[in-house]
């Protein structure tokens, strides 16, 4: 059971707060959802590790997005709504996959997986031989 830091009673609730996050310089502000401890008595409100976690994750996740977003996001820049790939299953358009890769399908994962490997594998063997 948890106890209000501030009065010591156990009446400690948790509730979700939003609030916009400033970071950097000038201030950027990045919208976190985390958890808050609030006291039932003294009317306290805390955050504890989790919540901090959560806002860190928050930062993070501004500054370096999961992978899948960042590709769908190359996708969208990157190809025409015409342009059509070649899966396992068949022939997929860039806006379809863009569409299975945000619902999480697994061929379109599988997809992706293997376009990065070879952009990685290309890109190393440009470090190699010096382009």
């Amino acid at each position: 059971m948890k106890q209000c830091p501030q009065c010591g009673s156990t009446n400690v609730t948790v509730q979700t707060r939003l609030e916009d996050i400033p970071y950097g310089e000038p201030p950027l502000t990045i919208p976190a959802t985390f958890p808050v401890d609030v006291c039932g008595d003294c009317e306290g409100e805390f955050i504890v590790h989790e919540g901090m976690l959560a806002r860190d994750r928050a930062v993070q996740d501004f500054l370096m997005p999961h992978p899948r977003v960042t590709f769908m996001q190359l996708l969208s820049e990157l190809y025409p709504e015409t342009v059509v790939f070649r899966t396992m299953s068949g022939k997929v358009r860039a806006v379809a996959m863009i569409k299975m890769l945000d619902e999480g399908d697994p061929i379109a994962l599988a997809w992706a997986t293997d376009v990065m490997r070879d952009a990685r594998d290309i890109i190393a063997r440009q470090a190699l031989w010096g382009g």
